[in-house]
């Protein structure tokens, strides 16, 4: 899988904190910022999900979506991408 230059978008986040720190002189915090192939956990709608389907699906954050302000998300079983904000990430573990 290839990154674009839209998954830079990290970059210009340093880039903004980076000038507000030189105007006021408070540091910038970057706890917003995920760690990049962790595992996410997107939440599934309950109108998408049945009675005894999962709430949640497991899938790797590959980036930040810059139009609708959301996680660009991979699904490895699915080969599908997914644009999602309701996310928890778990940054400690790995895919298997």
């Amino acid at each position: 899988m290839f990154l674009n230059h839209t998954d830079a978008f990290p970059f210009f986040v340093v880039l903004f904190h980076l000038r507000a720190y030189c105007s006021s002189r408070r540091k910038p915090s970057f706890s917003h910022l995920k760690v990049f192939w962790s595992i996410g956990y997107v939440h599934v709608d309950d109108q998408v999900r049945t009675k005894l389907d999962d709430k949640n699906k497991k899938m790797i954050f590959v980036g930040y979506d810059q139009k609708s302000n959301g996680y660009k998300l991979y699904n490895p079983i699915k080969r599908k991408m997914a644009i999602s904000r309701d996310v928890k990430f778990n940054e400690e573990e790995a895919w298997d």
